[in-house]
């Protein structure tokens, strides 16, 4: 079990080293030797055995020791830094230490010259004292407060050992030496003088004032043991440490000054002062300079440059249609496992909507609702209970499927199966049909198409059942859009090589790369290079530069440019352009290769005819568009997604309406599983309304 254990720690500590370590350490930031300390520490030893092991006492039923003892660590330490937030620090200790454990255990002993029953204690001490090696990596979580996790090696002094026996039971009588206290062993040969651990806690720090070079740093520490003490039984030893480090950096923060902002750095809204502070290096004596200035902008119609970062979040109403379909593997009626199953026991606190967090991908939709189609399915059929529902087995009729409505009612089986052990549907509320391909098959000439046959069909007497669903989701909107980097240079000829990265904690993303032709304006989209916005306050610039400069001499510098991320409340989400809201729709699926639209989803349409008929037709505009899946000829699936966006187009009451199609060109959802192409089979309502 602890081998086990062992090998879990090791592993995850890996990942994570190297995931942490995976920033490029060539550029400017890493510093093999950034600090130095002194550390001290007061140590709480936990020690127990198995008194089963040891040679000296006799091998009986299970019983075991244990001990607790103070010590004491001293030391100093190297820090390299990798990172703003992510260092190693390397200790080098000396901790002293004494182990005294005891355990009481039954036995047959000699008691004044006679075989007894007799329950001794058994007391075993030894020195602890070591020489250590500790590797740390440290890295900081939230200002001045870091997370720590590392190993450390240590090789004992001395192994000094000595087992006492105190006779308990009886309560009269002695052991061989006429007295109720003997000494077993003075030296015991078998014992390591390797010891390891794995090591973490947390440590604070304290800045204080030594030429603005010096920390004070508190840490709680946590060591367990991965080795024994002794070399022939289990002797564990974890060790608790309260330390306070005293440290000096080589490379102290620079002294900010209340310089006035120059009219390119990116102004932080509402914080002025704190918006950009940038690092550079300067190369030579004949100051030749390079280094970058940050502009932030959105293109909006009015052109209108702006420059503040801000982060916002809205709560966005969603409405996602329910597929009606439950697709099987070939030739298998097992439900696959990509739909969430759930026991009997959490549908009694089972809410659709509010379920598990949302995942922003292509996928997000089918991924967050259709693939929980059975638990929507169960839910709604507790709500309605006059609402029963019809299951249709199929299967592809091709290859090893080939009229094998057996297999279509395994299918139809599963389903059902689940709905009633699970939801607790009563079974007069569910009926069963099977067939071999559905009644709208897809192309079986085709793999995707035998896919999409392998399936079991859903209807209801009720439209509540598949209905679409109505969710809640985070959206989060980046100000500005773009970024745009301007190099600026003094006394350099050429500039040879540019990397421009964006940083947060210990998350690097390059977002820019060039060793020629390196334009004077260089424009980013920021949401799509920025790698988590909401993650921390802070991001940073990085700027590598390589140069000749004008002795023709080929030099490099970087710069790291400080950004603030101003976090605004949650609010609900309005979706706006210029001036405008807007609302989308993309309710309505069609079957393969089909552009009419059925009797079922006029319902949706009548909402939205419903929902127009109060907006003032000088003000609103309606576009609608129409996709399709991958299946078949691209040119055919064009014209195919243009009568899908014209026949719904005909439904809605209002004139204009703009109508287009994308076809295969414009997938809006991942094809490579059967609901994906189904989902893509749609078209996009946009209503929009000048303010």
């Amino acid at each position: 079990m602890k081998t086990t254990f062992i090998a879990y720690i090791l592993i995850a500590f890996i990942i994570t080293s190297t995931r942490l370590l995976s920033i490029d350490s060539t550029e400017s930031y890493f510093n093999w030797l950034d600090k130095i300390g002194i550390t001290s520490s007061f140590d709480y030893y936990f020690l127990s055995t198995d008194l089963r092991q040891i040679p000296t006492i006799p091998d009986s039923i299970r019983y075991f020791a244990t001990g607790y003892n103070f010590g004491f660590s001293l030391g100093f330490y190297l820090v390299s830094t990798f990172s703003p937030k992510l260092s190693l620090s390397t200790r080098f200790l000396y901790m002293n230490g004494h182990a005294n454990i005891s355990g009481s255990a039954w036995s047959e002993s000699n008691i004044s010259n006679k075989d007894t029953l007799s329950l001794i204690n058994h007391e075993f001490t030894t020195d602890l004292s070591a020489f250590t090696f500790e590797p740390l990596i440290e890295f900081e979580t939230i200002k001045n407060l870091s997370i720590i996790g590392g190993f450390y090696f240590s090789y004992r002094i001395n192994n000094p050992f000595q087992h006492n026996e105190y006779l308990i039971k009886p309560d009269t009588g002695t052991f061989y030496n006429g007295s109720r206290t003997r000494i077993v062993e003075k030296e015991f040969q078998s014992f390591s003088s390797f010891q390891s651990a794995f090591t973490t806690g947390i440590a604070y720090k304290i800045p204080f004032t030594i030429a603005n070079n010096g920390n004070l740093t508190l840490s709680i520490l946590y060591s367990y043991g991965f080795t024994s003490i002794a070399d022939n039984f289990i002797w564990d030893l974890n060790i608790a440490r309260a330390g306070i480090n005293f440290e000096y950096s080589f490379n102290p923060p620079e002294k900010k000054t209340n310089l006035p902002l120059p009219q390119n750095n990116i102004e932080i809204k509402e914080e002025p002062k704190d918006t950009i502070g940038q690092i550079t290096e300067q190369i030579d004596e004949q100051k030749a300079k390079i280094d970058l200035k940050i502009f932030g902008f959105n293109l909006q119609e009015e052109g209108k440059e702006l420059k503040t970062i801000e982060i916002t979040e809205y709560i966005r109403e969603n409405s996602f249609p329910l597929l009606n379909f439950i697709f099987f593997d070939n030739g298998s009626y097992t439900i696959p496992d990509r739909y969430y199953k759930i026991s009997n026991l959490d549908t009694k606190n089972y809410i659709y909507t509010k379920r598990r967090p949302i995942v922003e991908s292509i996928n997000k939709g089918i991924d967050y609702v259709y693939h929980d189609i059975l638990n929507i399915l169960g839910y709604r059929l507790k709500k309605h209970k006059n609402a029963t529902i019809n299951l249709i087995g199929c299967n592809s009729d091709t290859l090893n499927e080939t009229n094998d409505t057996i297999l279509s009612f395994n299918r139809a089986k599963e389903v059902r199966y689940y709905l009633e052990s699970t939801w607790e549907i009563l079974p007069n509320r569910i009926t069963t049909e099977v067939r071999n391909l559905p009644k709208n098959p897809s192309n079986n000439n085709s793999i995707d198409g035998i896919e999409e046959n392998q399936r079991v069909e859903i209807t209801s007497n009720s439209q509540e059942i598949l209905a679409p669903v109505e969710y809640e989701d985070t959206v989060t909107i980046i100000n500005p859009l773009y970024l745009r980097f301007r190099i600026n240079t003094l006394n350099i000829k050429k500039i040879l090589q540019v990397k421009i990265s964006i940083i947060q904690d210990i998350l690097e993303n390059k977002v820019f790369e060039a060793s020629e032709n390196i334009p004077e304006n260089i424009e980013v989209i920021l949401e799509k290079n920025i790698i988590d916005p909401i993650i921390s306050d802070y991001i940073y610039i990085r700027t590598h530069f390589v140069y000749l400069d004008y002795k023709d001499i080929i030099d490099s510098t970087a710069t790291i440019d400080t950004i603030r991320v101003v976090k605004n409340e949650i609010a609900k989400f309005l979706s706006t352009k210029s001036g405008k809201t807007i609302e989308k729709y993309n309710l309505i699926l069609f079957d393969f290769n089909k552009s009419t639209i059925d009797k079922d989803k006029l319902i949706i349409i009548n909402k939205i005819n419903n929902k127009i008929s109060s907006y003032d037709k000088n003000n609103t505009e309606i576009k609608v568009y129409g996709y399709t899946d991958r299946v078949g000829d691209a040119k055919y699936n064009l014209g195919l997604s243009k009568l899908r966006a014209i026949e719904t187009a005909k439904l809605i009451k209002f004139h204009p309406i703009t109508t287009a199609g994308f076809g295969e060109d414009k997938l809006i959802f991942d094809n490579s599983l059967p609901e994906g192409r189904f989902y893509s089979r749609t078209v996009e309502i946009i209503i929009e309304r000048n303010k």
